[in-house]
């Protein structure tokens, strides 16, 4: 019978989090451990507890990465932005410690126009200029930090189109909504691109007039 009864409650659990009923999955895999902390289901009811929590956040606390532009030419800088909005309907709050909030992930392609490319990728912190800051949340509010990028600065103004591509982690040191807290779980958000390109061709190649 206690046999039975944890395959009835691991299938029961495992079918709620399948078909997205991620928060009942939560409940019931909370209940199991506050009534049997040593229950044989105590592991997959902590890795169910954690995955049903990274995507309430992820519906709650949405981000993105934002670019004045989506191309540039050789010289230019990029304006880019790393936003979080709070979409769950209550107050949220994270904190910031030694003014890191996250890991950031650039890979640049460099796409010669013979069709060979070179790529490199970097992983720096993400940082923002206060070292110590708790930000308040109210629904619907948004927060954002500059990311600062600048292009490689060796880049040719011919035969080439350059990619970067941008990728955050954010991972505050902590985070709260209304009582709902984790400090371990990073909310990643989308990949963003931006391209560069050669000079325009009308200042490198159209004649003047003293030329025509």
């Amino acid at each position: 019978p206690i046999l039975s009864g944890l395959v009835g409650s691991e299938m029961c659990i495992r079918d709620s989090f399948e078909y997205g009923r991620h928060q009942l999955a939560r409940k019931m895999a909370e209940a199991i451990l506050e009534l049997d902390p040593g229950s044989p289901l105590r592991f997959l009811c902590r890795r169910l507890i954690r995955k049903a929590m990274e995507r309430k956040l992820k519906k709650e606390l949405v981000t993105r990465i934002d670019a004045d532009a989506l191309v540039y030419e050789v010289g230019e800088e990029p304006q880019i932005v790393f936003r979080v909005l709070n979409k769950s309907g209550k107050v949220a709050r994270f904190e910031v410690r030694q003014g890191v909030v996250g890991e950031l992930f650039i890979v640049f392609d460099k796409c010669l126009f013979d069709g060979s490319h070179i790529t490199n990728s970097e992983r720096l912190p993400l940082r923002i200029k206060a070292r110590q800051q708790t930000v308040v949340l109210k629904p619907e509010q948004g927060w954002e930090c500059e990311i600062d990028y600048k292009l490689p600065r060796d880049l040719p103004l011919r035969k080439i189109a350059c990619r970067a591509r941008f990728r955050v982690t954010f991972r505050p040191s902590r985070w709260e909504i209304e009582g709902d807290r984790d400090s371990n779980i990073p909310l990643a958000s989308e990949e963003m691109e931006i391209w560069v390109i050669p000079v325009s061709y009308t200042h490198l190649t159209l004649p003047t007039n003293r030329e025509v």
